[in-house]
């Protein structure tokens, strides 16, 4: 219907530690994982870790002190076992306590009477980039960019995406732009940074 080719090849199948140990996850229970997995290789692709890397830093490209030896480490670990490394993120927001909103706090989706849009998720509130505004998606594009061809990341989990078209009453610094054109804005600028290579998986998206 949109003229896209199909993809190449079958998606792949991915672990993904949010089932087990949700936001618990950590470096050490990846090595115990991991090499439980070479001693007894399970038929899966990809190992996902979830959202614990990142806990109370949404926004934040940087592990968290769950994961001390860091995200590219992470992946190393992972493709060392024979699997291709797998990353949750939410994109579209951040914490109030993150580093992004203390340098950044424009950057962020208001009303229509001028506060922060709050998007709630897991028992706390949560802020909304503005994808329109000056910054904000080349700031995206170069995390993803890290993250897949500096740190080896192949497979990404985008969390919470309906945040950024669910509601009407914010107001975009780009007033021209509607809320599903951003939402598009922000995945193009993904897949820009990832490459063309890398298997997206949109989790509460459009």
């Amino acid at each position: 219907y949109h003229h896209v080719s199909p993809p190449a090849s079958a998606p792949p199948s991915a672990y993904c530690t949010w089932y087990y140990h949700a936001l618990f996850y950590n470096e050490e229970n990846l090595k115990y994982d991991l090499e439980a997995f070479k001693q007894q290789r399970a038929p899966f692709d990809v190992f996902l870790i979830d959202e614990s890397w990142n806990v109370n830093q949404w926004g934040d490209y940087t592990a968290n002190a769950q994961f001390p030896g860091g995200l590219k480490n992470m992946a190393d670990l992972i493709r060392e076992a024979g699997y291709k490394p797998g990353i949750w993120s939410c994109p579209y927001l951040i914490d109030s306590a993150s580093w992004l909103s203390r340098t950044h706090p424009e950057w962020t989706l208001r009303t229509s009477q001028g506060d922060h849009y709050i998007f709630e998720m897991n028992g706390a509130d949560h802020w909304v980039l503005d994808i329109t505004y000056p910054g904000v998606l080349k700031y995206l594009e170069e995390a993803f960019r890290m993250l897949s061809r500096e740190y080896g990341y192949q497979y990404f989990k985008f969390d919470f995406m309906r945040a950024v078209f669910l509601d009407e009453d914010f107001i975009f610094y780009n007033q021209q732009i509607n809320r599903l054109e951003a939402y598009r804005m922000g995945l193009e600028a993904f897949r820009r940074g990832v490459g063309n290579d890398a298997y997206i998986s949109v989790c509460g998206g459009h």
